[in-house]
């Protein structure tokens, strides 16, 4: 049997047990949560460091609660030597639309974004008085419902950010920069969806990914306008 069949029967057993539980309700609060983004790459030899201090959040007490993190591999390191398996050009893209709307010039990882700014200049710490609004994801077998109640009037549609991410993956990196190294990756961003609305309404449908055996997963979504990439709210959870 080919391994990837191998993996397509193991998650298909794995989702055959959340298709007959309960939907999955996941919530932000009104208080803005911390949206830590991360640019990365395999093929890059200084985000082995920011890798394992986005993997510590595993383990922090405001995970999901205060903080929701999430690791993008972009592919323009990948003509190093080594080809990042979990890099898409449009995380790629998802990066440099972060420096047009700041007018840089220029991308480099690794880099923290955090509630779409820059962690130089922000603060991963929540601020209780920045309440944007509710925001409520509901999971039901692969169907994804998001409703945004914001707390002032947004004149413009607004679009519905969702993820899928993969947990406690690992990678033996045989060429390139880091060249020997045994790396691991939490948050790592497994598909992107993006949608409008003028309701903020939105219903997606969360994809199949077969990585490897034992990965957890998680999902987190955001809302945001056409207008500025930047999160206004954010919620994330693991996958049931």
């Amino acid at each position: 049997m080919k391994t990837s069949l191998i993996f397509s029967l193991v998650l298909a057993l794995a989702l055959s047990g959340t298709a007959s539980a309960d939907p999955q309700i996941i919530q932000s609060g009104p208080t803005r949560t911390a949206m830590i983004e991360l640019f990365t790459s395999e093929g890059c030899s200084s985000c082995p460091p920011a890798e394992n201090w986005l993997n510590n959040f595993a383990r922090d007490d405001g995970l999901w609660k205060t903080y929701v993190p999430m690791a993008w591999h972009v592919d323009y390191w990948d003509y190093l030597g080594w080809k990042d398996r979990f890099s898409r050009p449009e995380f790629s893209q998802r990066q440099h639309r972060y420096a047009n709307f700041r007018d840089r010039r220029s991308v480099f990882t690794p880099s923290v974004v955090v509630n779409g700014k820059s962690l130089k200049s922000a603060s991963i710490n929540n601020n209780p008085d920045n309440k944007p609004g509710n925001l409520s994801i509901k999971i039901d077998n692969h169907k994804v419902t998001a409703d945004f109640t914001p707390s002032t009037v947004i004149d413009q549609p607004v679009t519905f950010n969702l993820v899928l991410m993969g947990m406690n993956l690992k990678s033996h990196i045989t060429a390139g920069e880091n060249e020997g190294m045994n790396v691991k990756h939490n948050f790592v961003v497994l598909d992107y969806q993006q949608t409008e609305s003028n309701n903020h309404h939105w219903e997606l449908t969360l994809p199949n990914h077969a990585i490897q055996p034992g990965t957890q997963y998680a999902v987190a979504g955001w809302v945001s306008t056409a207008s500025d990439p930047s999160p206004l709210q954010a919620a994330g959870n693991y996958l049931q």
